[in-house]
């Protein structure tokens, strides 16, 4: 465990780069989270412990993503290597530090709170101009808590709304939040992220490769989207799919034969984020053969396909 004591502290800010490194929740040395990050790869660690502000202990982490071209987010620039902090309050809620070579402290309060509930709401950032003089207070509130499925396990997923009251500040996204594997991901900033991968408290889930992926190129990687494969499966009549929509947006399922040829369009419409169902009813086409099938689906950044079998 290190120890530092910073010459003086700077205000707060609420635009910062450091949103770019995604503040997680499980605090133990060695955890570490894997993201998409538009296409490109983000890993954010648990390094050490840090005592703060002469008795406040820390979690230190460390952020290295592709995106921009940026390989180490604490070292944006040779003349700007930051350090990232993290620990949590008594009352649950999670505050970051952010410190400079120069000694300079930068504060976000609050990003997330531990075990919220629909409705809870807390300061996530304060604003100021120049002169230090206060204008506007950004805000995180948790909008929905629904179920949904994650490295294969249905866990309560709370979305959390980060915003402001001040129509000229322009803060206004979502980010995704689960107890046991922190944050999920953001819809609605300035990129799409998805955790991919994770090793917390000594086990291993979904894709810890590290390897940079793009959104649904492969079937061996579990994301928070999800498509189900259908029941009954074979089928002779109707078939039921469930799938989930982690960031609301327009979503458009399709069935189509072997030859690529469209059979029926289920559902292209807009979802809210939530786990849904939608039944197929072959005896509605009656010129359609036994055979295979195929149903896709089409979200944002995500698309899957898969495979079934109609027996008349």
């Amino acid at each position: 465990m290190k120890k530092i004591k910073p010459t003086f502290l700077i205000t707060f800010f609420i635009l910062s780069v450091t949103t770019f490194s995604n503040a997680q929740y499980k605090l133990n040395i060695g955890n570490v989270w894997l993201y998409d990050l538009d296409g490109t790869e983000e890993k954010v660690s648990i390094i050490d412990t840090v005592t703060l502000f002469d008795s406040l202990l820390y979690y230190e982490y460390d952020a290295k993503s592709q995106w921009l071209g940026k390989t180490n987010l604490n070292s944006v620039n040779t003349d700007d290597a930051r350090r990232f902090f993290i620990r949590k309050k008594e009352d649950g809620l999670f505050e970051r530090v952010f410190t400079y070579p120069n000694s300079d402290i930068e504060i976000q309060p609050y990003t997330y709170k531990e075990n919220a509930q629909l409705g809870d709401k807390w300061i996530y950032n304060l604003h100021y101009d120049n002169d230090s003089t206060e204008v506007d207070t950004v805000w995180g509130k948790v909008e929905d808590v629904f179920m949904g499925l994650q490295f294969g396990e249905w866990i309560e997923i709370k979305k959390v709304h980060y915003y402001s009251d001040n129509p000229q500040i322009v803060t206004d996204y979502y980010k995704y939040f689960n107890e046991k594997f922190g944050e999920l991901a953001t819809e609605g900033y300035l990129y799409l992220f998805f955790l991919i991968g994770c090793y917390i408290d000594g086990v291993l889930y979904g894709d810890t490769s590290f390897t940079a992926l793009s959104i649904g190129d492969s079937e061996n990687h579990i994301f928070t989207y999800q498509l189900e494969q259908n029941f009954p499966n074979p089928f002779n009549s109707s078939t039921t799919i469930l799938y989930t929509i982690p960031v609301s947006g327009n979503v458009k399922i399709i069935v189509h034969d072997i030859t690529g040829r469209e059979v029926a369009v289920l559902t292209d419409e807009y979802h809210y984020s939530g786990n849904y169902q939608i039944t197929f009813n072959a005896s509605e086409f009656r010129a359609l053969a036994s055979g295979i099938y195929y149903y896709k689906i089409i979200s944002n950044l995500y698309n899957e396909t898969k495979k079934m079998i109609y027996l008349r």
